[in-house]
C-alpha cells in the first residue's frame, strides 16, 4: 500500500501490463495521490510477450482512459506513441489528475 494522499505525482512506467488486476493498482494510485496531484502511466500498446513472471495486458488510449476514470481521476491526456519501425513497441501514455 502506498499510503493515503502522500504524493504530488505517481509515475508508473512499463509495469501495469504485469499486474493481474490493473484497476486495483490504479485505484491505489488514486488513494496515494494528493488532491490536485497527478499520475503518469506509460504502458505498452503492443509488443511481444515478455514474462517477468507474467504478462497480462496491452493498453490502448481508450482502455487507459477508462481505467483512470474508474479510479476517480480526471484525464488530461492519453495518447499512443508509435515505434519508429515495425519491430518497435508502441506505448500509451496517460496523464491524469486527482480532483
Amino acid at each position: 500500500e502506498l499510503g493515503e494522499q502522500r504524493f504530488d505525482i505517481v509515475i508508473s512506467g512499463q509495469c501495469l501490463e504485469h499486474v493481474s488486476r490493473p484497476w486495483e493498482t490504479v485505484q491505489a494510485m488514486f488513494r496515494a495521490t494528493k488532491p490536485g496531484g497527478k499520475i503518469c502511466i506509460i504502458v505498452p500498446a503492443n509488443g511481444p510477450e515478455h514474462r517477468f513472471p507474467k504478462d497480462f495486458y496491452r493498453f490502448f488510449p481508450d482502455g487507459m482512459t477508462e481505467l483512470a476514470r474508474f479510479a476517480g481521476f480526471i484525464v488530461e491526456s492519453c495518447e499512443m506513441f508509435r515505434g519508429a519501425t515495425a519491430f518497435d513497441w508502441d506505448d500509451t501514455r496517460l496523464i491524469a489528475r486527482r480532483p
